[in-house]
């Protein structure tokens, strides 16, 4: 089996560690094979969950949410949403994991001293550029030769290994002096490790009431750039409530991406965020809740596939069907005319000279292995 892997640690940094860290462990032949990829894509994070012993829907979504930036806009979630990832788990471009990496020299010394080794963190640029922990400035370049840490760079190795005769441990810890950035960093960190989904509608109906109180204390350039979130932040309410039926995924993904900024624009902490949303609803969903189900197509309402690791099975379902007349399939890109027949239910496709085409059976799904998953309450 190979070594655990640590709190926000990101996932080439975990592929690279059992490499040259587990002297007494076989390693899985995956790991070697994705030592040298400069970017994890789907394809990528399922082969590794599976060597994990975290096969299936369930596991893949583990990975993203506890060690991937991508958590930072999956926790925002819409209420006809029953998807963690959405279509990621089925489509094979989204990239998950980059090379280009930081450290900061304190968790590196602190994780020494705890651990005896230290590893590389999920949190890097452009999202954030200090530690939420020490408020230390990162470092993105060696300190020792100045490389960048990056496929053009240095190698990852240096974590566990030497420039130069010098551990990063010996570099110096630079203080952060911008505030917003450190508030950046902070909020981050409270996003991508939330144990429980926040409505995305909530969220910027929260930051959009924010923005607008804090106009009338603004002058100025100040003043302007805040009416432009608030601006902003009213398109994108308008936008969720039109939203109702799911369906246009990257869509989504960059209105939450929208809602991550402005949270961060408009609030001092994420406890004083947090606080405003408690006032506009009880309570979230667990985040762990969605981890077995992904989004299997749909153009205009989400169609979903649910992994149940007691029976074996995949469920699918189409909670929110759109009365637009054109929405019948679940078919996506140049299937989207094609009918698919589904071994449990399914919906009327349309007749047609151009839907007149030979329709797909589908297979029942194999045996999916069993995964154990833990509730959190999030009222």
């Amino acid at each position: 089996m190979p070594l655990q892997i640590q709190p926000d640690e990101s996932l080439a940094s975990y592929v690279r560690r059992n490499l040259l860290l587990s002297w007494h462990i076989n390693v899985p032949p995956t790991f070697q094979q994705l030592a040298t990829r400069h970017v994890l894509k789907t394809i990528d994070v399922k082969r590794l969950a599976e060597a994990m012993g975290w096969p299936g829907c369930y596991g893949f979504n583990r990975l993203v949410h506890s060690h991937t930036m991508m958590a930072s806009t999956h926790v925002f979630n819409g209420h006809w949403d029953h998807a963690y990832s959405g279509k990621q788990y089925i489509s094979e471009g989204e990239r998950f994991s980059v090379w280009d990496a930081s450290f900061c020299p304190e968790c590196v010394r602190e994780d020494l001293k705890v651990r005896g080794f230290s590893y590389w963190r999920r949190y890097v640029a452009p999202y954030v550029t200090v530690c939420f922990k020490h408020n230390a400035v990162l470092h993105h370049q060696c300190p020792f030769c100045d490389k960048p840490f990056n496929r053009l760079g240095h190698d990852l190795d240096v974590m566990w290994r030497k420039c130069r005769g010098r551990h990063l441990a010996d570099a110096p810890t630079i203080p952060n002096e911008d505030p917003t950035a450190f508030r950046r960093a902070k909020i981050y960190h409270q996003l991508c490790t939330s144990t429980c989904h926040i409505s995305n509608v909530h969220a910027a109906d929260a930051a959009w009431e924010k923005a607008a109180a804090l106009i009338p204390d603004m002058q100025g350039a100040a003043a302007a750039k805040m009416e432009s979130l608030h601006d902003e932040l009213g398109m994108l309410r308008n936008a969720l409530e039109a939203t109702r039926t799911g369906g246009r995924d990257q869509i989504m993904a960059n209105v939450n991406a929208r809602i991550c900024d402005a949270v961060v624009g408009v609030y001092e902490s994420y406890d004083d965020f947090a606080a405003d949303l408690r006032s506009l609803t009880q309570g979230g969903r667990a985040a762990d809740s969605l981890w077995c189900t992904y989004q299997s197509g749909g153009s205009e309402s989400a169609h979903f596939v649910d992994e149940n690791y007691e029976h074996g099975v995949g469920y699918w379902s189409c909670p929110n069907p759109s009365p637009h007349s054109g929405e019948h399939t679940s078919a996506d890109g140049y299937y989207c005319r094609r009918p698919k027949i589904y071994p449990c239910c399914n919906l009327r496709h349309p007749t047609g000279r151009l839907n007149d085409l030979k329709p797909v059976t589908v297979a029942p799904l194999p045996g999916i292995p069993m995964v154990g998953a833990t509730g959190v309450s999030c009222l």
